[in-house]
């Protein structure tokens, strides 16, 4: 899992909506009907990657490494 953090990391991301609106308007014994449908939606794609990280994702790799090898050592007691 720690080397994963390596690979960029790509997110896709949308919303979408819809309104439906009827109505009547009245102005000066004028009738008008207006008839409002509206759909709207967006849409995001996003890339990350990390370039530079001071050698923190090499430190994770080798306290991952040391804690399996803890883990095995407690569970069959032999190294």
């Amino acid at each position: 899992m720690v080397h994963s953090s390596y690979a960029p990391c790509v997110v896709l991301t949308g919303a979408a909506s819809g309104i439906a609106n009827r109505s009547t308007l009245s102005t000066l014994d004028l009738r008008t009907d207006c008839n409002g449908d509206g759909v709207s939606g967006i849409v995001a794609l996003s890339l990350e990657w990390l370039l530079f990280d001071l050698g923190i994702r090499a430190e994770l790799a080798d306290t991952a490494r040391q804690q399996s090898v803890i883990a095995n050592i407690a569970f069959t007691a032999e190294y």
